[in-house]
């Protein structure tokens, strides 16, 4: 017990240092280091190492065969060097094997190369000057939370990773170091509030980076939000938008998995694709031009070949008449264009003048073809004959349901295009 001491160099209690009770210097002020390696305590139950609100000029050695059983306490403690734990055992089954709340730790900490703990290590409101450096270690849970990192967040080589639980919430930290094989399972992730700048090693593709956010337990914005700005800054733009997208396409489904009356979700899942069809959430307006552009190639395709099958007439009555006995209309009468028609028609508040002018035939053959086709002996010309007069019923009836289709279809591209780009449809 020597809460309170003041030891003007460092404190060794190592290589064959052993207790089976709790070892305390709360409040301590150590000149040098805390040198631990190789040493065992032992107090299952309880407080194995005190050195809360201690202040420690150099570093802290946990390693080698160190071995603890019950919680390591530094909370508020102040190191002005390392807190170096690599290949120390720490046991404390269902609890806390290391606590670090509120601790102030100017160089690493490194829990790394054979570390080993059973319960949670807290690092809560932690300031950590150097690197927090995790590789090659066995974890239970390492709850990382509102704490700062200056340096890098290593993850990697991790053992026995079905079991991991880590969370990174509301910290920052320079840079992350890690890799898709030592990433937590599926529901034992949280990145809620995980701040970076960069991928200094490991997985950098928009889609492996998604998976890693798909293994949280519950869905946030925040992560996906950094993980698109981290890869802005990178240089990838595509695979930022990719982030994005998907955000809002996982944060709708929630949306609508929260309403409770089916016609709601029913509408809420309506607009929701028509969205991501037309503009992606906002993220793509430019798929809503680009389908507007196709809308407007298959309808000129098709009124080009309807003009040369004589299917598309003038709307004027006279000019009608005129076009059926010579086959096309008055040269003081305005020509057809199928490009002109479709433009009016795919696109709102143009207008030429085409669409008034032009219209698919409502009558594709006078009514005494007919008559004469229904009367003649010879049968087979007469079933020739009434097959061309309904196949030319039903383009024409065709093109009409094309034309309505392409101003229904043209209102709604171009009204969620005018959304997304004055921001009334924008990502959360």
């Amino acid at each position: 017990m020597a809460d309170g001491a003041r030891i003007d160099e460092g404190l060794n209690l190592r290589d064959g240092f052993s207790s089976t009770d709790m070892v305390s210097l709360g409040g301590a002020r150590i000149g040098g280091d805390l040198d631990c390696v190789n040493g065992t305590i032992n107090n299952e139950g309880g407080v194995a190492l005190n050195i809360e609100r201690a202040d420690i000029k150099g570093d802290v050695f946990l390693r080698g065969t160190f071995s603890a059983v019950g919680e390591i306490r530094m909370l508020n403690t102040v190191i002005g060097g390392d807190f170096e734990c690599e290949g120390g055992t720490f046991r404390n089954s269902g609890g806390t094997t290391l606590n670090l709340s509120a601790a102030r730790i100017e160089g690493n900490v490194i829990l790394a190369y054979g570390f080993s703990s059973d319960g949670t290590i807290r690092v809560l409101g932690c300031q950590v000057g150097g690197t927090l450096e995790c590789q090659g270690g066995k974890f239970n849970t390492l709850i990382v939370d509102t704490s700062t990192v200056r340096g890098r967040f290593d993850w990697y080589h991790i053992q026995d990773v079905r079991n991991v639980h880590l969370a990174l919430r509301n910290t920052s930290v320079d840079a992350v170091v890690d890799e898709q094989a030592s990433w937590p399972w599926s529901g034992n992730l949280d990145l809620d509030g995980f701040v970076y700048s960069r991928f200094a090693d490991g997985p950098t593709s928009a889609m492996d980076r998604m998976d890693w956010l798909g293994r949280q337990k519950n869905f946030t914005l925040q992560p996906y939000h950094q993980l698109s700005k981290v890869l802005r800054e990178m240089g990838d733009e595509t695979g930022a938008k990719e982030v994005l997208f998907q955000m809002e396409r996982r944060s709708r489904f929630e949306s609508r998995r929260r309403l409770i009356h089916a016609p709601a979700r029913w509408l809420r899942s309506s607009e929701d694709s028509l969205s991501e069809v037309t503009i992606g959430y906002g993220i793509y307006p430019g798929n809503a031009v680009w389908e507007l552009l196709g809308l407007m190639a298959l309808g000129w395709v098709l009124h080009r070949r309807a003009q040369g099958a004589g299917l598309m007439v003038p709307t004027e009555k006279d000019a009608y008449i005129e076009f059926r006995h010579k086959g096309k209309a008055t040269d003081n009468y305005p020509p057809f264009s199928p490009l002109i028609y479709v433009l009016e028609n795919c696109i709102p508040f143009i207008r030429f003048g085409q669409d008034d002018k032009w219209q698919a035939d409502p009558n594709p053959l006078p009514a005494s073809h007919l008559a004469r086709a229904a009367g003649s002996k010879w049968t087979r010309l007469k079933s020739l004959f009434l097959t061309r007069l309904r196949n030319r019923m039903m383009l024409t009836a065709a093109l009409r349901w094309l034309r309505w289709g392409m101003i229904c279809l043209g209102w709604l591209l171009a009204t969620y295009l005018v959304a997304s780009l004055t921001g009334i449809i924008k990502v959360e």
